[in-house]
């Protein structure tokens, strides 16, 4: 093909990609000037929404102002969230540093601490939240209704408290100032045992225990090395060789995770594995002068069991562990006589490691998260050809 056929192409992408940074840019100043209008009216609530939005044009190579960042630390403020306010001075003063941006975020870090409150779903005696006294400054007491309002209503917090005293349920906790460490308060179901004396002791469980259903669902693209096909019909088998092959699919796993401590859990999981659109490139076995030269090949179809420690922080887990699986794959061969279908049944051991975020909670089921996740992981044979394979998945997971 002669490059002259390329140059409209690439004449046609340039503008292209010049006009989406544009309307991404004129987007950018159509917002910053909403922001200063709703500012002015102390809506601030709307500067919010109007910042929010913008930090999306980052991906779209958009830059946020200084201006742009002061704007959405203020809206902040007035709503009480100390922790955005904190993260935005520190970006405007990354883009422009002073020494009164400098002081603001020193305030903030002399006076404020960083907590993770968490009120177990399974938890159902009262978990109100209070400081042991109010502080009369008004932007501290914002703060802290704040956090009354969203423990509440969400269950969990995660940002900046005043520096004091606060009860959470039945615990009581001292949040000192600074942010290398995040003090975590969790608040667990209680749980009655009957001790040695036939009386009943009572005890929430100190840390949210991450156990429960883990569900993987969704496509997955594998690819299949050569392998051996067995003739599965009569007495006398025979075999062929299948080239490299290439097939889409689809990957579902239900399993359960058991709490170890703290940042670990242990999970088993079961389930399907196979693939249905691919291609295959023909090879032949001399011994029996089989030619498997089917364009589309059948795929493969495997079921398996994966055992992996997971290790989590918050909404983000990371599993890796081996698998085991039966593996099924099929491909048409052509001899010189007749056609035939051939299929190979392998035995392969493995691995899978996979990272999952969760977004929100399940809704129905108590304790869990709702997210995607990305797997990768690769099967073995006995005689070494592999399988290796990668999914993106729909994923419920216990909450952590």
């Amino acid at each position: 093909m002669r490059l002259s056929r390329f140059v409209p192409l690439v004449a046609v992408a340039a503008p292209a990609s010049a006009w989406a940074v544009d309307a991404a840019e004129a987007e950018h100043i159509r917002l910053a000037e909403e922001m200063r209008k709703l500012a002015a009216r102390n809506a601030w609530r709307g500067v919010e929404a109007k910042y929010t939005t913008m930090l999306e044009l980052e991906k779209k190579g958009v830059v946020v102002t200084v201006e742009d960042h002061m704007l959405g630390a203020q809206a902040a403020r007035q709503l009480g969230s100390v922790y955005d306010v904190f993260l935005r001075l520190n970006a405007a003063n990354t883009l422009a540093p002073s020494d009164e941006l400098k002081g603001q975020i020193a305030a903030i870090e002399s006076s404020y601490g960083l907590v993770k409150l968490d009120v177990d779903d399974k938890f159902k005696e009262d978990y109100t939240f209070k400081p042991e006294r109010m502080p009369m400054d008004p932007s501290k007491r914002k703060a802290i209704e704040v956090v009354q309002r969203e423990v509440a209503e969400e269950r969990k917090f995660i940002g900046m408290l005043p520096v004091g005293r606060y009860t959470l349920a039945t615990q009581t906790f001292d949040v000192t100032n600074g942010v290398e460490e995040r003090l975590e308060v969790y608040i667990g179901p209680v749980r009655r045992n009957k001790n040695k004396a036939g009386k009943t002791d009572t005890g929430a469980v100190a840390v949210r225990e991450r156990e429960g259903f883990r569900l993987d669902l969704g496509p997955q693209f594998t690819r299949m090395g050569g392998t051996s096909v067995e003739d599965s019909e009569g007495a006398v088998s025979a075999s062929a060789d299948i080239a490299s092959s290439a097939s889409l699919g689809g990957r579902a796993g239900l399993g359960y995770e058991f709490f170890l401590k703290k940042g670990w859990s242990f999970m088993i999981q079961g389930g399907w594995h196979g693939g249905f659109a691919g291609s295959t490139q023909g090879s032949t076995t001399p011994d029996l002068n089989v030619a498997v030269q089917d364009p589309a090949s059948k795929g493969i179809q495997s079921v398996y069991g994966w055992a992996a420690p997971t290790w989590y922080y918050d909404d983000l887990s990371i599993t890796i562990g081996p698998t085991y699986s039966y593996v099924r794959a099929q491909a048409v061969a052509v001899d010189a006589d007749a056609d035939g279908a051939f299929t190979g049944n392998l035995t392969c051991g493995g691995a899978t490691a996979s990272i999952f975020y969760g977004l929100f909670d399940t809704p129905g089921i108590a304790n869990s998260r709702s997210g995607f996740s990305a797997a990768a992981g690769v099967f073995v044979s006995k005689s070494m050809m592999t399988f290796p394979w990668a999914q993106v998945a729909f994923t419920i997971a216990p909450e952590g």
